[in-house]
């Protein structure tokens, strides 16, 4: 692996742990939305933006120890993977601009994280974000997102995209 992939591993130990594949998913792409160096490829998927790339490089830092993943059980039976810090050392590090985003991110659940990288998403194809985010709601009916949802995440990513441009 070259050194851009273990910008993943830098993120993670710097948060401390990132609780849920799709999660770390998500963060990564939004990350990368907003100017982070991330290399790694996205296309739509059903839970939103979605990288076998990244998937893969995951499975590889775990495997060299580089990342640590761990699995529990949910209250409600679901099985979630747990990642953190591995022992091994990591040869890159992620630009401080995105550390703050990172965390912020992170502290959010990944049913809100999957809605606002959907939006996101569709922006990128060329929507404007209001538009994006009645689109999201319509491509993802199961999830039955309040308005209040849809205009958290909009305001949320109204507030990185300006905190991305006094950051770079």
């Amino acid at each position: 692996m070259e050194s851009q992939e273990f910008l993943v591993a830098d993120m993670v130990r710097r948060l401390g742990e990132v609780v849920g594949r799709k999660k770390l998913q998500k963060i990564v792409f939004l990350l990368k939305s907003v100017g982070a160096p991330f290399v790694e490829r996205f296309t739509y998927h059903f839970y939103g933006p979605y990288s076998e790339q990244l998937a893969d490089e995951i499975r590889w830092l775990v495997g060299t120890g580089h990342l640590t993943e761990v699995t529990q059980e949910t209250a409600n039976r679901h099985v979630e993977c747990i990642y953190r810090p591995g022992e091994e050392p990591i040869p890159a590090r992620l630009p401080e601009f995105c550390m703050p985003l990172a965390h912020r991110l992170n502290g959010y659940d990944a049913r809100l994280l999957e809605l606002m990288a959907t939006i996101q998403y569709l922006g990128m194809q060329g929507m404007d974000l209001a538009q994006a985010g009645m689109r999201a709601r319509d491509l993802k009916p199961t999830q039955e997102y309040t308005d209040q949802e849809t205009e958290t995440a909009l305001n949320i990513l109204t507030g990185l995209r300006h905190a991305s441009d006094g950051a770079a």
